[in-house]
């Protein structure tokens, strides 16, 4: 006998795709809407919240158990409830940290990938998502000006991360195991393991130490750096010789060194030439990787290339984070590898249920191989969509833009001698400044918490030699010389209302 269908609940009405297409139209709006009402400075970039505000507004302590909410008061509670606590990166008045830009052609391009759902952890769970990260992964690496070996026609390739973050400690577990493969036994390999060292700037983002920690690298060392004398802090090969020479005396196995291009506080750029010729770099086949997140980008810009040059020319590994002034939102770091050999033997699991023909013969590259997850999101389409759309020109003329526009900043800023002082020299995009005559920093201090509190503009502070500094990261694609005219006319005025004793 043919066994009956048990009875079955009602296929969801959410699922109904008419009522999508009739919602998707309310989405966009809502979308645009907001991007226009900060366009217009309607809402300063900073929230007002305080913390534990959301729970007040959404007191609920369970799901709601039945559907029956309308898109459209989603919408409404999204705006009432959301927005007001957000910090709003696309703000024209937001300097804070880093840019995190956006594109209308990104966000196209993420809503039609999230639509498609393809997972996409080997070419046969999506041959599309598998096949166009290749490709525009060597797009970018061409128009980064990267050598032949770190595309995938090359030894090497690009690989889409998350962020940075991930980027590390992929590239930190690539050059661990690297440096293992010259021992021979397994007792060999788990005493070396103990005794890897991992060398970064003092100035250095933290990713690299958290992928050290989650690695268990116990032996992180952090190079101090010197002021040269154009206003570079920079990790000396000099610094990073003596250190590793001491830990090789003691016993210990230099492993990966962390250079940077502009790193997060001060825009700080390594000794790349010098460090590669280390004679213990060599020695010990040192896993040499930049962080290149945020100014990786001048790339794109032939003229600004060159200083990258000898880095592109001599490091194992390397990310820029597309974030930021490659306008294609968070979830979108590029890294590049020149031997890809040393990735796949690090990442590379599988169970019978993914064996198939394409990956046995060697036919396909396999995603699932070259980051920590399994399944990952369609991030190639928006890079697709983004780069189809805005050109590399697009990208470039952001990037310009907002160099040339730091550096008439740092002009208008310097005009002020009396109010402020420039530590630094403007770099990329970001113009670093304290308060005149503030040796302990008690006046600067007291001029970032006047601004946020005010909130007309967002910016964060970082540390120069014991002393603080304010950050302007030009972030917004769409700023203007009367925009830093109109920046410098406030924080002058707000400098001068700093007492002059605190």
């Amino acid at each position: 006998m043919k066994p009956g269908c048990p009875p079955l609940p009602p296929i969801p009405e959410a699922m109904d795709w008419e009522k999508f297409r009739e919602n998707g139209h309310k989405v966009v709006d809502f979308i645009a809407d907001y991007y226009q009402s900060l366009k217009e400075r309607k809402m300063p970039p900073q929230s007002a919240v305080e913390p534990g505000y959301l729970k007040q507004l959404i007191p609920q302590k369970e799901a709601p158990p039945q559907p029956g909410a309308s898109f459209e008061s989603i919408l409404q509670s999204i705006q009432s409830s959301i927005i007001p606590g957000m910090t709003h990166w696309q703000h024209p008045d937001f300097y804070a940290w880093f840019p995190a830009q956006l594109s209308p052609a990104a966000l196209l391009g993420d809503t039609v990938a999230s639509s498609l759902n393809q997972p996409g952890f080997n070419w046969m769970a999506s041959p599309a998502a598998s096949e166009l990260e290749v490709i525009v992964t060597d797009w970018l690496a061409r128009a980064l000006g990267l050598p032949p070996a770190m595309t995938w026609e090359g030894t090497g390739g690009g690989v889409l991360q998350p962020s940075a973050s991930e980027a590390a400690v992929v590239a930190l577990l690539a050059a661990k195991n690297r440096s293992l493969d010259r021992f021979q036994t397994e007792v060999e390999k788990q005493d070396a393991s103990n005794k890897l060292v991992c060398y970064v700037s003092e100035q250095a983002h933290f990713c690299t130490e958290k992928a050290a920690r989650i690695l268990s690298i116990w032996h992180v060392r952090h190079i101090k750096t010197q002021r040269t004398a154009d206003g570079n802090y920079p990790m000396l090969a000099a610094d990073v010789a003596a250190a590793m020479e001491a830990d090789v005396k003691a016993g210990l196995i230099p492993c990966f060194i962390g250079e940077n291009y502009g790193t997060t506080g001060i825009c700080a750029t390594d000794d790349f030439e010098r460090i590669a010729q280390l004679p213990l770099v060599k020695e010990y086949n040192v896993w040499l990787n930049l962080d290149a997140a945020y100014a990786g980008a001048v790339a794109v810009c032939p003229e600004m290339r060159a200083p990258l040059q000898p880095a592109f020319d001599t490091v194992d590994s390397l990310w820029v984070n597309g974030s930021k002034w490659f306008s294609l939102m968070t979830n979108a770091s590029f890294q590049f590898f020149r031997d890809r050999r040393y990735v796949v033997q690090s990442l590379s699991a599988t169970g019978e249920y993914l064996a198939n023909k394409y990956t046995a013969g060697s036919m396909v590259v396999d995603f699932k191989d070259y980051h920590l997850g399994l399944g990952r999101p369609f991030r190639a389409l928006k890079v697709y969509t983004t780069l189809q759309f805005m050109g590399i020109e697009g990208i470039q003329a952001t990037i310009r833009r907002h160099c040339g526009l730091a550096q008439y900043l740092h002009h208008l800023l310097a005009a002020h001698a009396d109010v402020f002082e420039l530590p630094l020299p403007a770099k990329f995009g970001l113009v670093c400044f304290r308060l005149a005559n503030d040796e302990d920093s008690k006046r600067t201090n007291k001029l970032l918490e006047m601004l946020q509190d005010e909130r007309r503009i967002m910016l964060v502070h970082s540390e120069l030699e014991g002393r603080t500094i304010l950050r302007i990261a030009l972030a917004y694609p769409g700023l203007t010389g009367e925009d830093m005219e109109e920046l410098v006319d406030y924080l002058v005025k707000k400098g001068q209302e700093v007492p002059s004793s605190l």
